[in-house]
């Protein structure tokens, strides 16, 4: 049993838990999507509240929250997830607002085989996500870097570092109803 994922775990049930963990390119602070308090208190860290990104152990888990996915996207995430894809696809409004963009949200399976157990201890496999970095600075590479920027803000660091080096920069697309692809910023993933 890896006791560290047990120990993020036992913090992100707090209302108001924030952990950090190896991400795209970077360190993320994460917490659960059905803990308000969380997300407020990651935007007051950060000092700006900025959409969030979700995060998921599967396809089936951004379910409940999207609009149909189009056979496009879906046919994007079987293919390239888990992995460094992150798609914009339309949701419904069950969604806070901190995790929206314009009637979007960004959704991502990561290719972390942690990061992947994680979710599936959490309940509905999601986590609402942003870069572990104040919006002036570059991104967290490393737990000493989320200590520096953050303190005792954070709850738990679930410490990779090699993780975060050995990770590639995501290729964002957004996916609209129709099921057009518009590459938002090109990464890891070559799309037609």
């Amino acid at each position: 049993m890896d006791f560290d994922l047990l120990n993020a775990l036992g913090h992100l049930e707090r209302t108001n838990g924030v952990v950090a963990m190896p991400g795209d390119g970077g360190y993320a602070l994460c917490c659960r999507i059905d803990h308000p308090e969380a997300m407020a208190r990651i935007g007051r860290m950060k000092g700006i509240q900025e959409p969030m990104l979700l995060l998921g152990r599967d396809i089936d888990a951004f379910r409940p929250y999207l609009k149909p996915v189009p056979l496009q996207a879906e046919a994007l995430m079987r293919q390239h997830w888990p992995g460094p894809l992150i798609l914009y696809l339309g949701k419904y409004k069950t969604l806070p607002e901190i995790i929206t963009t314009r009637g979007h949200v960004a959704v991502m399976q990561p290719s972390s085989p942690r990061i992947l157990d994680l979710l599936s201890l959490t309940p509905g496999g999601l986590l609402a996500a942003t870069g572990a970095s104040r919006n002036d600075e570059p991104p967290a590479k490393t737990a000493c870097d989320v200590f520096n920027t953050f303190g005792d803000d954070v709850d738990y660091v679930l410490g990779d570092d090699e993780a975060v080096r050995n990770t590639l920069l995501a290729t964002i697309a957004l996916v609209d109803t129709h099921g057009a692809v518009q590459v938002l910023r090109s990464g890891a993933i070559v799309l037609d």
